[in-house]
């Protein structure tokens, strides 16, 4: 077949316009666009209020692209800081060790233009008992805030229930031991009443706050309807609602209370929930539960096999240090296959409890 002149005059004009094309697009190494400049002036007056003794943030110059500065993580297609992970990367079980490597000062209201960031990680460092910023509250962007043992005292602030976005609310006490005479203030709450807007949480730590001014925990906390994490250890609760005959709620999968001061009996709505607005025919009903951790209370009362036979997902149960009484049947299979199991103080009977040959994958504590 014989090709027409035209069509061959033409084929060099396709080559010259292709390659002038490709020379001018950008290549893979370049097609992401560089850190917002705004943005990364804002890190850089954040970064000047931190004391940084090991250098952590040494990356961070204001020659390089923020992008690569260790810590940030930003969005490769609008170029905006989205992600700071900037808590202590120690994991030596030294504290001392660890301590040279916590990020200490001021946490500076910079963060405020950081508009599009979603994660904020600052746990295990030493802020020396400065309260937790308000402003904090005013990032609506948020989804993960991380501030445990990043030595933070005094009040938590309410305006962190502006925080409607948030799935992860971790808040705790200093990890490293004070130097001073005086110990940091302890990280306490007036109220949680803040905690029922955020609408979206679905992991809510808190460990050594004191709560203890609180006593509608359960109310507020189960008012949650995404929540499936609850950890509220040694915080000082002492009333864990007994007269509430159920909740509603759905999705909770860990529930730890350990290390609080309940000395009343076990109440009727930890087994007993009620779900999707309707009251289910069977009692002591919490199917995705599972891990269960009541230890170190002064809970009284009997758990048997109605409380237990629904759990069918529980994988740890630590009722330890408690005045709890186990008592089921010599033939009874649990629902559930244990993967570890604290009772220590429970009184379990006379003979040794049998269902526990059906736990095959079983570590005892």
């Amino acid at each position: 077949m014989t090709i027409p002149k035209a069509v061959m005059m033409v084929f060099p004009l396709f080559r010259f316009l292709f390659s002038t094309i490709s020379s001018t697009l950008p290549t893979q190494a370049n097609t992401f666009p560089p850190c917002n400049e705004t943005e990364k002036r804002a890190l850089l007056r954040f970064r000047r209020a931190l004391y940084d003794p090991r250098n952590r943030l040494s990356s961070w110059f204001a020659h390089e692209d923020c992008c690569e500065w260790n810590g940030v993580r930003y969005h490769n297609i609008i170029g905006r800081v989205i992600e700071l992970h900037l808590g202590n990367p120690c994991i030596s079980n030294s504290e001392i060790s660890c301590h040279q490597f916590a990020l200490g000062g001021k946490v500076s209201l910079a963060l405020l233009q950081l508009e599009f960031l979603n994660y904020l990680d600052l746990s295990y460092n030493e802020f020396g008992g400065a309260p937790i910023p308000s402003f904090l509250g005013s990032i609506r962007s948020l989804t993960y805030l991380n501030l445990i043992y990043a030595s933070f005292g005094g009040l938590i602030p309410p305006q962190l229930g502006n925080l409607s976005n948030l799935h992860d609310l971790i808040l705790g006490e200093s990890y490293y031991s004070s130097n001073s005479e005086k110990e940091p203030p302890s990280l306490y709450v007036e109220n949680l009443y803040w905690i029922s807007h955020l609408s979206s949480l679905e992991n809510l730590v808190m460990y050594k706050v004191d709560l203890h001014k609180e006593i509608h925990w359960v109310e507020l906390t189960f008012m949650l309807s995404s929540l499936s994490g609850l950890e509220l250890c040694d915080c000082k609760l002492d009333n864990m609602t007994p007269s509430l005959n159920y909740v509603k709620f759905s999705s909770l999968t860990v529930l730890f209370v350990g290390r609080n001061h309940f000395i009343h009996e076990i109440p009727n709505w930890l087994f007993n929930l009620r779900l999707n607005g309707t009251l289910p025919s069977s009692l002591w009903l919490l199917p995705n539960l599972v891990y269960l951790d009541i230890r170190n209370n002064s809970l009284i009362g009997t758990v048997s096999e109605a409380h237990l036979k629904k759990l069918s997902k529980l994988k740890s149960l630590d009722m330890s240090s408690t005045s709890l009484i186990f008592k089921v049947k010599p033939n009874w299979v649990p629902p559930f296959q244990l993967q570890y199991l604290s009772m220590s103080s429970c009184h379990l009977g006379l003979h040794f409890p049998t269902w526990l040959q059906t736990q095959t994958s079983l570590c005892l504590a």
